[in-house]
């Protein structure tokens, strides 16, 4: 009796997708594979163990900067040390600009390594700035070179960032008319009929 109950489970299930009893013997494991429920607790087991596979944040920060401090001794350019910190350790364009900038390299090969390793936008390059510790008068040249944005959406996306608008305002101002902006500290009256 206990032989007869098998087949007749086994039967049951391949019903409604082969009819013959040969072929659902055969089809069996395919009929397994195919089935949906199946399929759908897979995908749920997964990010569960990508999770918990994930790699130490800080082990991952602790090496990046060891590594961008060799690579900057040894002399590797900006540009190179910036893709090897993207690549390798995933690192993203504000810690990468920190990292940079700690270990040492100048601000140009900083800002061109960011802009020419990530290809960021606009507002993506001035966030890692402020995150790196840039003034505004540092990195507007390298702005107003680099990206076709009038002063006003460029003072929003500075401000937006964190910068206040009284240091974003007075660094285009010396940035677009240096003299002007020199007169302008010298002389006191230019100051007052300019609001």
């Amino acid at each position: 009796s206990s032989v007869q109950k098998h087949p007749s489970k086994k039967a049951k299930h391949s019903a409604p997708a082969n009819t013959p009893v040969i072929q659902s013997n055969t089809t069996s494991p395919k009929a397994q594979t195919h089935n949906p429920q199946a399929m759908r607790s897979k995908p749920r087991s997964k990010p569960k163990r990508s999770i918990s596979n994930t790699p130490n944040h800080k082990f991952i920060q602790r090496k990046s900067r060891q590594v961008a401090s060799v690579l900057h001794k040894q002399g590797v350019k900006a540009e190179l040390a910036a893709y090897l910190l993207q690549t390798r350790y995933d690192i993203d364009l504000a810690h990468c600009a920190q990292l940079l900038r700690y270990v040492g390299y100048q601000d140009n090969k900083v800002y061109s390594a960011l802009f020419n390793t990530y290809s960021p936008k606009s507002s993506e390059l001035i966030n890692g700035f402020i995150a790196a510790g840039y003034r505004v008068d540092q990195v507007l040249p390298f702005l107003i070179k680099n990206f076709s944005l009038s002063n006003e959406r460029l003072s929003q996306q500075l401000q937006t960032a964190g910068y206040t608008s009284l240091v974003v305002n007075r660094a285009l101002k010396k940035a677009h008319f240096p003299l002007v902006a020199k007169r302008a500290v010298s002389n006191p009256t230019i100051k007052r009929s300019r609001r």
